[in-house]
């Protein structure tokens, strides 16, 4: 997985957002969302799920939330 930059907002640390059980949350709500400690700005990506979520589909979804969350203003 690709290192998420700090927040280009305030600059504090960025994490992924997870559901309550500690799984990412795209497994269970169909996105993969990114944020800020600090601020809570957030980045997310929304999909739909058609059958089973291979691990090349959350690669894609990751690496797409991640670009997202990385890219500059």
């Amino acid at each position: 997985m690709n290192k998420l930059k700090p927040c280009p907002f305030c600059g504090g640390e960025a994490e992924w957002d997870v559901a309550g059980d500690g799984s990412f949350s795209y497994l269970v709500n169909g996105y993969a969302s990114i944020r800020c400690f600090d601020c809570e700005a957030s980045t997310e990506v929304v999909f739909t799920m058609d059958g089973v979520f291979t691990p090349e589909e959350a690669l894609r979804v990751e690496t797409e939330a991640v670009r997202l969350w990385n890219r500059r203003v």
